[in-house]
Parts: structure tokens; C-alpha cells; sequence
């Protein structure tokens, strides 16, 4: 029974420093783009995922405008993440 204690205890210690520190990160975050400090914004932020995520939300929106219904074949992906996410 005390070791049952001791895990649960132990679990719960890492889910309580897992979203600790997150939550200071997030607070980082916060107060890099309160305090205008781009630097710190950048530093934090995973640059190439926003650039894919902004990629595929523009393709998805472009394809709802015209009317397409259809699934991106994992070439035509492959090319839109290839040329859209560059950082020219």
C-alpha cells in the first residue's frame, strides 16, 4: 500500500512540474510580447511549425473558396510545404 502512495505521489510531482512549466513559458511568452521585445517572441516560438501551419491553413482556405472538396494528394503537399513555407 505505501508503495501504491509513493507512485501515485510520484506521478502526480511530474504532472504538477510538467504544467509548471509550461505555465512559465507561457508567462515568458506573455511578457516578451507585452514589453514589445521581438527577440524573445522569436525565441520562443517554433518559427518553421507557424510558417507550415499558416501554409496549410491558406491552402485550405484557397481550396474552400474554389469549391474543392478533395483531399491534397502527399505530393501536391509535399510541393505546397516545399515552396510555401520558405522564408523568402
Amino acid at each position: 500500500m505505501k508503495w501504491l502512495i509513493g507512485v501515485v505521489l510520484a506521478v502526480l510531482v511530474c504532472v504538477g512540474i510538467y504544467g509548471g512549466s509550461a505555465f512559465v513559458s507561457l508567462v515568458g511568452l506573455v511578457s516578451a510580447v507585452r514589453g514589445d521585445d521581438i527577440a524573445k517572441i522569436v525565441a520562443r516560438t517554433d518559427m518553421p511549425r507557424v510558417r507550415h501551419s499558416i501554409v496549410d491553413q491558406v491552402t485550405t482556405a484557397y481550396l474552400d473558396r474554389l469549391g474543392q472538396k478533395r483531399l491534397l494528394r502527399p505530393i501536391e503537399r509535399i510541393a505546397i510545404n516545399a515552396f510555401g513555407a520558405t522564408n523568402r
